[in-house]
């Protein structure tokens, strides 16, 4: 994950953080919870501790993101094939890519034969 797009979820966590706490006075459980978000007597030390609160969940929620994204990213089934990447950069066309399977599947002594390393009778 980039950092642009690691600042863009740390942007967008923030945000969600601030719509749910100002829907709060909505929800039934409201005056169980909103001692938690007003710790100080005065407004602006509130606010000032809300915002490092959401910002630290904001960034912890990122990183927890990414790591379980670079995990995903490392299962086999997720891997994008080599062949695919090829053709999608512009490095080989979708012909080139099927010759090249159907030479992989020879065997090795074929395929040696076939590019004139060893011959015919050095292979049996």
């Amino acid at each position: 994950m980039d950092q642009k797009v690691k600042w863009q979820l740390v942007i967008a966590i923030f945000a969600l953080c601030w719509m749910l706490y100002l829907m709060l006075p909505g929800f039934a459980a409201q005056r169980d919870i909103a001692p938690l978000f007003e710790p100080f007597s005065s407004e602006p030390a509130n606010l000032v501790f809300l915002m490092i609160i959401f910002l630290a969940f904001s960034i912890g929620l990122t990183d927890l993101s990414e790591l379980v994204y670079q995990q995903v990213r490392r299962l086999k089934w997720f891997r994008p094939r080599l062949g695919e990447i090829l053709i999608a950069s512009g490095y080989i066309s979708r012909e080139e890519l099927e010759d090249a399977l159907e030479e992989q599947k020879l065997r090795l002594g074929d395929v040696l034969v076939q590019h004139k390393r060893i011959t015919e009778t050095e292979l049996e």
